[in-house]
């Protein structure tokens, strides 16, 4: 007699399929979730190299450097045929936060966030060469240029301080900063505290380029004294760029 093999029927497969389906939808979101947790840490870490770099330059030069306000203000002259970074050759340094490259921080990619759509340090766009000053929310440099959340706010002349990331008095008058303790967390002066901001990352945020904050977004600040903090990217909650931590320090 002949033996015929049996298949699956139709209720087992859609079955196992059904079960799949679950599996996955279980596991996605948390291989999301361990995928983001691994951008972070790597852009902690180029937050702390930056908090280091910075205050060796400090000591080295006695101040901080230029930031890109002041820069085009006319503090440091922009060489014809730089980039943001420098000359291509490496032997001059770069400008605003990128001073930094590439005597005290010597690989480009510390200064990008893994997040950060933008691949490549040289704009497509001679143009927006300097843009990170003037709108180039989605330039290579990170952890440089103007917050759209933080423009949003009003500036440096309200408490939510300025827009650009790394700027060296973000305030322009103690009573736009609230304190005097807020006031002297600022890099312009010769001994800030340890706890004045260098720079913060919005690379994190659902959309880094809105002008609204979002419930769940997160930025990740980096302060003088080296440590860093995941904060709330609303001004209003929280320390997210110049404002003082709500109920706490800076951990």
């Amino acid at each position: 007699m002949e033996r015929r093999e049996r298949g699956f029927t139709l209720i087992e497969l859609l079955t196992v399929i059904a079960i799949i389906a679950i599996l996955a939808a279980i596991l996605l979101p948390v291989m999301g979730r361990a995928r983001e947790q691994a951008r972070r840490t790597t852009c902690q870490s180029n937050l702390r190299q930056i908090a280091v770099a910075i205050k060796l330059y400090k000591q080295d030069t006695r101040g901080f450097p230029f930031d890109w306000a002041e820069t085009l203000a006319g503090a440091r002259p922009i060489i014809s045929g730089d980039h943001w970074f420098g000359d291509a050759d490496r032997t001059r340094a770069g400008y605003g936060l990128a001073t930094l490259y590439p005597d005290y921080v010597q690989d480009l990619k510390i200064f990008n966030c893994p997040n950060n759509d933008v691949s490549n340090p040289v704009p497509a766009d001679p143009n927006q060469e300097y843009a990170q000053n003037a709108g180039g929310y989605q330039a290579y440099n990170s952890y440089d240029g103007l917050d759209p959340l933080f423009e949003a706010m009003g500036g440096e002349g309200t408490q939510f301080g300025s827009a650009l990331k790394y700027r060296r008095a973000p305030w322009q008058t103690q009573a736009a900063a609230g304190s005097r303790n807020q006031f002297r967390r600022m890099l312009i002066w010769r001994t800030p505290s340890e706890d004045t901001v260098i720079t913060w990352c919005s690379q994190h945020r659902r959309d880094p380029t809105s002008t609204t904050p979002h419930s769940s977004d997160m930025d990740l600040i980096v302060y003088l004294g080296g440590n860093s903090q995941v904060v709330k990217s609303d001004p209003n909650t929280g320390e997210s760029g110049h404002q003082s931590v709500v109920g706490g320090g800076n951990g």
